[in-house]
């Protein structure tokens, strides 16, 4: 069996266990296990044997604490698996304040405690989590190569022609100014009419 993941995540690690997993003894049962190994980049691929009749897991996670997203995983090999997903975590609420040691965020919410959108860069994205009381929900994920394929707007360029994408309800936009950077424009937190904005030059 060859297995190889991909998705969103900026450097996830795959390990396969045979016949059960212990999260609080992560080494028992393991068989095989690799973090980046894939295509010279930060893609994890393992092969190892398989023997038939005998359940296996696959655990997906990350070599760095604070990142989420999705993935994809390839399985290839002579026989036939049956596939299945025993759990997941989700990422957790995106909160208004966290403490600058932890904070796995693009614009710091110790730099802008007041921000009511949190800026998460991904394997081949960037996420975009807008805040309300406290909590956070994804609001809008833009690709890499959607930002890429954009191109760099002409100076003068109005507001429409540079939007690459903006949440369904237009409350998280997502343009690429002249100068190549990139700037989110969310909701205020005052409830006025100046948006919050986030400048930087992408992930």
């Amino acid at each position: 069996m060859e297995g190889l993941v991909g998705g969103t995540l900026s450097d996830p690690a795959l390990f396969v266990y045979q016949s059960s997993f212990d999260p609080a003894s992560a080494t028992t049962n393991c068989i095989a296990s690799n973090d980046d190994q894939a295509y010279m980049n930060f893609l994890p691929l393992v092969s190892t044997t398989l023997t038939a009749n005998t359940p296996y897991i696959l655990v997906i996670t990350t070599f760095s604490s604070g990142q989420y997203g999705t993935v994809d995983v390839q399985i290839n090999g002579p026989g036939n698996i049956t596939a299945g997903v025993v759990g997941s975590i989700s990422p957790p609420a995106a909160p208004g304040a966290v403490s600058c040691a932890s904070d796995a965020r693009s614009n710091s919410a110790c730099e802008a405690p007041w921000q009511t959108v949190a800026i998460y860069c991904q394997y081949n994205a960037t996420d975009f989590y807008q805040i309300e009381d406290g909590q956070g929900y994804l609001a809008l994920r833009v690709t890499s190569d959607e930002i890429n394929a954009f191109g760099v707007p002409a100076e003068g360029a109005s507001p429409a022609d540079m939007l690459i994408a903006q949440s369904e309800d237009g409350a998280v936009r997502l343009y690429k100014l002249p100068n190549g950077n990139l700037q989110m424009n969310g909701p205020s937190a005052d409830n006025s009419e100046n948006d919050y904005v986030v400048i930087w030059d992408g992930c």
